[in-house]
């Protein structure tokens, strides 16, 4: 069933809502009798999804809320009302044509850019890595994410900790014996380094490896998090449909959901030794700026390029979507442009510092189609939460890149402005 527009109860949701939001809202004042509303309401469900990163859409019944319609003047149904940083910005009424209400929303989108950008591009904290934790299970991917670790302490100067938990009252489960394979793993990573030291490789890694025990894996981690100073957790995944059995309501989700510092995810063995091509997906968002932030530093420390993207998003439900609509981007030739010329800006750079890709389609797949495209070796995406302890959420752009795609994917984000 399609999503509908959300409804808009009285003055307090408004004034939380509207009045109070940190994005461009548009808000229709309509009647359940109108004929024009019933006309407007499958194009306004569309463009609710298309700009649901950017652009807040709500709904006011003027039956129910004639207080809030006589506030602004609304004496029309419909009457569609924008509103920038909780003022009225713009308005239009009656059956609005589809293409007249994407030119109003890429206007007050562009006006958001414009008038800031959540961080400042040039004076940006440099994002380095001093602590990194390896969880470690004895699979190959452990041996991946190892592996990995060890090229990102290299050129980071960072210290590494291998932590391995051994599940209490769990079968066939030996603590000498895991206690003993964790030590040679950690001298068996501890001589690759030190050959290739030998081959000019960067400086020395410190690594030390723990053993910790408890009923649960994913619990055991955070706790150890948040009692060290670790800056970065890395870790293997199962990826694809391995993902649904080895993630979702297993260690892995719990870090990625609960954990206070970054996150990087890999789910192939690690083979590219280098990092040459780093991806940044932009949705206009300050957590996605939060993400650019680690982009360009990443970026220099590695010597790699960086790509930034913005997919316009049509995962639109068919039973409102004409099935032969033809793509926004081909249907408005100046849209491509402008959404071009709002990336710019909001990332403050300029085409010569970063490849800059606008693209259409579901979000995901278009990130980890580019991705393959491109031959990105790192993918840095934003988190957000529910509330400030969840903040990985299943179902969402991050979660489904992390699930389909073939290279690391570092999550950042959350906490503020980090």
């Amino acid at each position: 069933m399609c999503r509908e527009i959300r409804l808009i109860q009285n003055f307090n949701d408004f004034d939380r809502l509207v009045k109070k939001s940190d994005k461009p809202v548009l808000v229709e004042f309509s009647a359940s009798w109108c004929g024009a509303s019933h006309i407007n309401a499958p194009v306004l469900r569309e463009l609710s999804q298309t700009f649901s990163d950017t652009v807040s859409f709500f709904q006011i019944n003027i039956e129910e809320n004639r207080h809030i319609a006589d506030e602004y003047g609304i004496h029309q149904v419909p009457t569609l009302l924008f509103f920038h940083e909780g003022e009225p910005a713009d308005h239009v009424s009656g059956p609005v044509p589809r293409e007249l209400l994407i030119r109003k929303i890429m206007t007050l989108v562009k006006r958001r850019s414009q008038a800031s950008v959540p961080w400042d591009v040039e004076t940006a904290g440099s994002k380095q890595f001093s602590h990194i934790l390896v969880p470690v299970d004895f699979n190959g991917l452990s041996q991946a994410a190892m592996e990995h670790a060890v090229y990102t302490a290299q050129e980071t100067k960072a210290k590494i900790t291998l932590l391995h938990v051994n599940i209490l009252y769990q079968e066939n489960r030996n603590s000498e014996q895991e206690l003993s394979r964790l030590e040679t793993a950690a001298c068996e990573l501890q001589n690759k380094i030190s050959i290739n030291e030998k081959a000019a490789c960067p400086g020395p890694v410190q690594i030390r490896s723990i053993m910790a025990r408890g009923f649960n894996a994913g619990d055991v981690i955070l706790e150890h998090i948040n009692e060290h100073k670790f800056d970065l957790i890395v870790m293997g995944t199962h990826g694809r449909t391995g993902l649904n059995k080895r993630i979702f309501g297993s260690t892995a989700e719990r870090v990625l959901r609960f954990s206070t510092v970054p996150v990087m995810t890999l789910h192939t063995p690690f083979l590219q030794k280098t990092v040459k091509d780093i991806l940044v997906p932009l949705d206009f968002s300050e957590a996605s700026g939060a993400a650019l932030t680690w982009g360009r530093s990443l970026s220099r420390m590695y010597n790699a390029r960086l790509h930034i993207m913005h997919v316009l998003n049509m995962d639109i439900h068919p039973e409102y979507s004409p099935v032969s609509r033809e793509p926004l981007l081909n249907s408005n030739p100046g849209l491509k442009g402008q959404l071009m010329n709002n990336l710019l800006k909001f990332a403050g750079m300029n085409e010569k510092q970063a490849v800059f890709s606008v693209q259409e389609g579901s979000p995901h797949r278009a990130i980890v189609q580019y991705s393959h495209e491109q031959g990105i070796d790192l993918i840095i995406m934003a988190v957000r939460g529910r509330n400030t302890y969840e903040h990985f959420l299943i179902g969402s752009t991050t979660e489904r890149v992390v699930k389909t795609t073939h290279c690391p994917v570092l999550t950042v984000g959350r906490n503020a402005g980090v």
